[in-house]
């Protein structure tokens, strides 16, 4: 097993071993030659999952040349309860669509059928969150199976697999020849038919107002001839077509373009919203409707849709494409791209997007929002997007689960891909802080000297705030002694789940106690070796000053928090709704013929590669 993972690139497994897996942390002890794996040992089995989903996050980024592959996060656990301890961080690795492999020790094959300790059906519990979980019956399958496992998880979407080993078949791997296939497993993209390129150019270009709304498949691969995001700023550029991004879609533009309308972030609406009601065609570029259900959010339907992805779309009301274009999402885009500078064809820029824009600009001021010891969390956003702008794509911000996440997807542009890291379709609450140390650990592996912010919620920090232990075990042994890997974790302190308390009120009314009693954040930084705690913030100009002493300082981690009042959540959306049309349901008949073309596995897309 140890062989197989080293060969596939794998530098670090996260876990909590147990006594189902003796054999293979023996292998692990006993591996020669460079770059062998180092196990991090965590301090619960779900801090486990969401590092290796961080480690993972980071290799997509980085594998953007030719020679580069990514590499899937790799965790592990013994069996039974140790193994259920993963699900959350692999359902989230599964609707968030982030490669990653769980590995999980078993009892005895002899003893399966019995009522035994620790015996639970691991692998039927994983099989509706992976996209395949076995068990190894047989050692002399053991290479075959590792390799099909890299295989499905880079086959897009990329997902989570499940490889569970009885603790008899782990002691008998040494007498079998279980030497790794010698495979390409990366990520294997079918090239999109020309044909359904052609149709989806017929329907836009005849349309008056197209809208791209663009969502996190854009960045399922960012190397090759043709880089999707790359190629989509050519095209808007050339075509005026305005682009709305979801959460996961941000960065797709760079912040300063005029295109540009902003993110579809915040609930239930908002004025980046508005914009869907002006088009009269959508072409979706690597939408995930578990980010936006478009029939909520846009309450727009039957208006021509072109859906360009790499798998098909899911039917729905308020989803129903009129073209599909299948395959490598770079390549089709590079031939639209290359269709509209045949024809000619391009957009005036229509004076809505810049009304839209500067609407959406208006609420970015926060009059009357300013506190006396505390801080309201537009304004937070606002100063640390300020301060982090400085360290452009050497940084990385990680966002928990929570409001703070809905304001930071909202406020915070950013010009590349991966530079916010966020579980946006599951969004666990708690898994910021052992995400954000496998991104530093992620970043140690790649000799990668960046700065890693984490915003989280004082709810979500609490969760898994035992695995600020785990910081002292990141260091990478052969690493670049220079290389300084840090961490800044910075909590909102309301002390309440503000989330669940706004919608509460939204909706109902009022709400039920949600209080949670926090710790003394500075106290807490500095009791943990590893640490070092700073003083509360409690003011937007001690916002900047704090972050510039987090960051010089020498600690691998720093933990401070910020004083935030959620009350004013509710009075902001209040106002910014009240400023916003009144909420229509737009019908709008559309009786072309449908057409959904599949995609096909080789051509010579007109003439070649975008370049």
């Amino acid at each position: 097993m140890a062989a197989c993972l080293r060969k596939y690139g794998v530098r670090t497994i996260y876990g909590i071993a147990g006594e189902a897996v003796p054999d293979f942390m023996i292998s692990l002890l006993e591996q020669t030659g460079p770059h062998p794996i180092q196990f991090i040992t965590t301090r619960h089995e779900q801090g486990a999952a969401f590092m290796a989903y961080g480690n993972a996050m980071v290799s997509l980024r980085e594998a953007q040349g030719p020679n580069e592959r990514i590499v899937p996060g790799i965790c592990l656990s013994t069996q039974g309860a140790g193994a259920l301890n993963l699900i959350t961080g692999i359902a989230a690795a599964k609707l968030d669509q982030v490669p990653l492999i769980a590995i999980t020790g078993q009892i005895a094959q002899r003893a399966s059928f019995k009522h035994g300790f620790q015996r639970i059906d691991v692998v039927g519990a994983m099989q509706p969150i992976t996209k395949w979980a076995v068990t190894i019956v047989d050692p002399e399958n053991l290479a075959e199976i590792v390799a099909q496992a890299f295989r499905l998880a880079l086959t897009p979407p990329y997902g989570p697999v499940h490889i569970e080993f009885p603790v008899d078949i782990g002691s008998s791997f040494a007498s079998f020849n279980t030497a790794p296939l010698d495979i390409n497993y990366q990520p294997m993209f079918s090239l999109p038919d020309p044909r359904s390129i052609a149709h989806a150019f017929e329907l836009i270009e005849r349309e008056s107002k197209p809208l791209f709304v663009v969502g996190p498949e854009i960045f399922t691969r960012i190397s090759g001839e043709n880089i999707a995001y790359r190629v989509l700023r050519e095209l808007v550029a050339h075509t005026n077509i305005p682009v709305l991004t979801t959460p996961g879609g941000k960065g797709a533009l760079l912040s300063n373009d005029i295109h540009s309308v902003f993110s579809t972030a915040f609930p239930p609406r908002d004025w980046p919203d508005e914009i869907v009601k002006w088009a009269s065609v959508v072409i979706y570029v690597g939408f995930n409707r578990g980010e936006v259900d478009p029939a909520e959010k846009w309450k727009k339907f039957g208006i021509p849709a072109v859906h360009i992805n790499n798998y098909p779309a899911i039917v729905e009301v308020g989803y129903h494409p009129t073209v599909e274009v299948l395959g490598d999402i770079g390549t089709a885009l590079a031939g639209l791209f290359q269709l509209f500078k045949k024809s000619n064809k391009s957009w005036d820029y229509d004076p809505h997007i810049t009304y839209i824009r500067e609407k959406f600009a208006s609420t970015l001021t926060y009059e009357g929002h300013e506190l006396r010891d505390a801080v309201f969390q537009g304004i937070a956003v606002i100063e640390i997007a300020k301060y982090m702008q400085q360290f452009g794509n050497d940084a990385t911000i990680v966002l928990d689960s929570g409001f703070h996440q809905l304001w930071m997807r909202r406020n915070m542009e950013v010009d590349s891909p991966f530079s916010i890291v966020s579980s946006d379709i599951l969004s666990p609450i708690g898994c910021g802080l052992p995400t954000s140390l496998g991104v530093v650990r992620g970043n140690a592996i790649c000799n990668k000297a960046r700065k890693v912010l984490l915003v989280s919620g004082d709810g979500g920090f609490g969760i898994n705030m035992g695995e600020m232990a785990t910081i002292e075990k990141l260091k990478l042994n052969g690493t670049d002694p220079e290389l300084t890997l840090k961490l800044v974790v910075l909590v909102w302190n309301d002390s309440t789940h503000a989330i669940v308390e706004w919608n509460q009120v939204r909706l109902l009314e009022k709400h039920y106690d949600l209080s949670v009693v926090n710790p003394n954040f500075e106290k807490l930084g500095n009791a943990i070796p590893g640490w070092r705690g700073l003083p509360e913030i409690t003011d937007k100009s001690q916002i900047a000053p704090r972050l510039a002493e987090a960051f010089a300082d020498p600690s691998p981690g720093v933990l401070l928090s910020i004083r935030i009042d959620p009350s004013q959540n509710k009075h902001f959306t209040d106002c910014l709704h009240a400023q916003l049309p009144e909420e229509t349901v737009v019908i709008t008949p559309y009786n072309r013929p449908e057409r959904v073309i599949t995609a096909c596995t080789r051509n010579t897309l007109f003439g070649g590669p975008f370049n």
